[in-house]
């Protein structure tokens, strides 16, 4: 959840920072204020927790739970945070909300399936081949 809600600052921070730049290179000078600076600040930070986590939940777990749940998890609160921040449903129609969150619910659906079945398949920060006499695990996609 907090690799999940770090990736979110980062998504959002960067989307801001890429904002600032893009009015500056239009000609208004964006950097001599303290918002883009302090958005940098928080970028770097939470772009390194967030890869850091991961990876010790990828050592932790196994790859087949953390990676659907980090994917969700961070599909659903970028969604919330840039919806709070732009307010980008405002302006759209009951239908057009209704099929996003379908779309939404369909992705997930997508990742529970080819997930599903997998576990143990490798990840937890075990490698199966380095096992001697190991099989592989037939329903495993090759690498």
């Amino acid at each position: 959840l907090l690799c999940s809600l770090l990736g979110t600052v980062t998504v959002l921070c960067a989307t801001a920072v890429s904002s600032f730049l893009r009015v500056s290179v239009d000609g208004d000078w964006q950097f001599s204020r303290w918002q883009p600076w302090a958005l940098l600040l928080l970028l770097v930070p939470s772009a390194v927790g967030q890869v850091r986590f991961l990876n010790e939940a990828m050592e932790l777990f196994d790859n087949t739970q953390v990676v659907p749940v980090y994917y969700i998890l961070f599909t659903l609160s970028s969604i919330v945070g840039s919806a709070v921040l732009y307010q980008t449903f405002l302006e759209e129609s009951a239908e057009s909300i209704s099929f996003f969150v379908l779309g939404c619910l369909l992705c997930f659906a997508g990742v529970a399936l080819l997930t599903s079945g997998r576990a143990g398949a490798g990840g937890g920060g075990e490698d199966i081949s380095a096992k001697e006499g190991s099989a592989r695990d037939e329903r495993a996609w090759p690498l």
